[in-house]
């Protein structure tokens, strides 16, 4: 239910370090008993002082609260899909949005968290992940972080990137086998 993702979000929030981003995926108004999304004002309720954002259980959308949304750029406003009233980001806009979540996150807590996501797999008996990477980072860091990530695996993991981009000589430059992601 929604007060159960409310729940688990000041349960979260109070984890945390004071100033770190809360990030969370997997929304999908079929799973929840409201049958529809959480969104900013039932987010603000509970996380009022800490930067939210979620990702949809598609990887089309994301919701964030008031404090993410006041950050967004000023053109994000005018792109099609956003909404200043639920914090619920659609469409193009959610483009435009993913690209500037990097800044709200430290370089250093995305390859931990990296690590940590692949530590929690491992121990699901999960052995590879299919890495849509190439969008939000300025020269497409992400791509290298998730490479260098995966190199440094000594359990076996294996990570297959997927370069997602329209820019074809850009994958072969670096070598890619594969392009891909939505």
């Amino acid at each position: 239910s929604i007060g159960e993702i409310r729940e688990l979000l000041v349960k979260t929030d109070n984890l945390l370090k004071s100033g770190k981003t809360l990030i969370a995926f997997g929304a999908n108004p079929a799973k929840v008993k409201e049958k529809r999304l959480i969104n900013m004002q039932d987010i603000d309720e509970v996380v009022p002082n800490r930067n939210v954002v979620i990702i949809t259980g598609d990887g089309h959308s994301v919701i964030v609260n008031s404090k993410v949304l006041n950050k967004l750029p000023k053109k994000i406003q005018t792109v099609r899909g956003y909404d200043n009233k639920t914090g619920i980001i659609r469409k193009e806009a959610f483009y435009k949005v993913v690209d500037f979540l990097p800044k709200l996150l430290k370089r250093s807590d995305i390859i931990k968290y990296m690590q940590g996501a692949i530590d929690s797999l491992i121990a699901k008996g999960i052995g590879l992940v299919d890495a849509a990477s190439g969008t939000g980072f300025p020269g497409d860091l992400d791509v290298d972080l998730v490479k260098w990530v995966a190199r440094g695996q000594q359990s076996g993991f294996q990570t297959r990137i997927f370069f997602q981009s329209f820019d074809v000589e850009k994958v072969k430059k670096r070598n890619f086998p594969r392009l891909g992601g939505c």
